[in-house]
């Protein structure tokens, strides 16, 4: 999955929703700022 929001609040919105909907055993999500290259979050939690 790839998608791409320019607010910032949207972008973590679709994250929950993406945890949610794909969260399973082997998943890895990240958020990242592509302009930045910073992880915003991840799940699971790299800890």
């Amino acid at each position: 999955m790839h998608g791409w929001w320019e607010d910032e609040d949207v972008a973590r919105r679709k994250f929950a929703s993406w945890v949610g909907a794909y969260g399973r055993a082997g998943a890895h999500i990240t958020l990242t700022d592509e302009e930045t290259g910073t992880v915003l979050t991840e799940w699971p939690d790299p800890g």
